[in-house]
C-alpha cells in the first residue's frame, strides 16, 4: 500500500506543477494613446491590482507590466477618463493597444 500511495502523492506533485505553470505571470505590453487620435500618451500610470505592480508609459505610450489572466490593469492619466482592462490570455500575444478618452471640461466662457 505504502508504494501505491507515494506513487499517488508523485502524480498529484506532477499534476499542481502542470495546473500552476499556465497560471505563471507574464508581460502584458502595449501603447496608449489619446482616443479618436494617433497621438501617444507617455507618463500614463499603469497598475496591476491583482499583482501590486505599477509601471508607466514611456515617451512612445510604449508600457509593460506584469500580469496573468484574471488580472485586473487600470490606466489612469490626469485629463482622462480611467481605462479597466480584465486580463486575458489572447493579450500576451500582441501589442495590446489602450485608447483613453479625455475628459471633457465645461468652457469658461459657460460658467
Amino acid at each position: 500500500m505504502p508504494v501505491m500511495y507515494r506513487k499517488s502523492c508523485y502524480f498529484l506533485f506532477s499534476l499542481l506543477v502542470f495546473v500552476t505553470d499556465g497560471f505563471a505571470q507574464q508581460k502584458l505590453s502595449g501603447k496608449i494613446i489619446k482616443k479618436s487620435s494617433d497621438e501617444v500618451l507617455m507618463g500614463v500610470t499603469v497598475i496591476n491590482l491583482n499583482g501590486r505592480r505599477y509601471t508607466t508609459s514611456d515617451s512612445a505610450g510604449v508600457f509593460a507590466i506584469t500580469a496573468s489572466p484574471g488580472d485586473t490593469v487600470i490606466f489612469s492619466s490626469a485629463g482622462y477618463l480611467p481605462d479597466t482592462a480584465f486580463v486575458a490570455s489572447y493579450m500576451f500575444s500582441e501589442s495590446y493597444l489602450v485608447p483613453l478618452k479625455p475628459i471633457l471640461l465645461p468652457s469658461p466662457h459657460l460658467m
